[in-house]
């Protein structure tokens, strides 16, 4: 796997220093769903065939609780609209990934 192709697929911890829209992502994110946590996060450009202007999100989480589906929805409508606040007019498309499925799935030279 080339050092590009590993880099758009690559996960931060949230123990590591957190880029301010990172760190906002992980904080909106605790506070909307309380009964899971935050253990990855990813934001990404979209490649550049891709047409639609958004912003790749995506969440690895442990949970005691499933999100609920109506959460997420209203979570969406939060992010979007703080990311206009902040000038950031693309597009969020959010993801959520079980940390176990993200541990049992992912090549080893992608785990985080």
């Amino acid at each position: 796997m080339d050092a590009w192709t590993k880099k758009r697929h690559q996960f931060k911890r949230v123990t590591q220093p957190l880029t301010e829209l990172e760190l906002f992502l992980k904080n909106a994110f605790d506070d909307h769903f309380p009964t899971a946590k935050v253990e990855l996060i990813r934001i990404r450009e979209p490649l550049w065939f891709e047409e639609i202007n958004h912003l790749d999100i995506a969440f690895v989480y442990s949970f005691k609780q499933d999100l609920k589906h109506n959460r997420r929805r209203e979570f969406f409508l939060l992010v979007q609209s703080k990311l206009l606040e902040m000038n950031e007019e693309r597009f969020p498309a959010i993801s959520y990934i079980e940390y176990d499925d993200y541990m049992e799935n992912t090549p080893k030279e992608l785990l985080a």
